[in-house]
């Protein structure tokens, strides 16, 4: 073989491992871009979780603590509430699969693909 054709294949050789190099930064950056925003979108919904169960807590004490002085024992207020959230629980847990599960797994799977 002549010294050109091996220089072209050289410079061939050199341009290929350049693109597959930069192809593969592309895609660890893509996908750094795509789990940072999943990340934050959880970090997010985590805080404004935190945020709503503090509201939550303290709302079900006042209506505990309401419901008991109107039956004269405060602890019954506590007890009714209480027993509220046990049988919405157990209707919850029931319905776990049905709804909240693909509910949950859809919302992180559309936020990971979205372009």
């Amino acid at each position: 073989m002549s010294k050109p054709i091996i220089n072209l294949f050289q410079s061939l050789f050199t341009d290929t491992i350049g693109y597959i190099e930069e192809r593969a930064e592309l895609l660890m950056l893509k996908s750094i871009d795509k789990i940072s925003s999943a990340l934050s979108y959880i970090f997010s919904c985590i805080f404004y979780w935190f945020l709503f169960l503090l509201f939550f807590i303290f709302f079900n004490i006042g209506i505990a603590l309401y419901i008991g002085e109107m039956m004269g024992k405060l602890f019954a207020g506590f007890f009714i509430v209480s027993l509220f959230y046990a049988l919405l629980g157990l209707v919850l847990s029931l319905l776990r699969k049905r709804f909240f599960k693909s509910y949950f797994v859809n919302l992180l799977i559309r936020k990971i693909y979205k372009k």
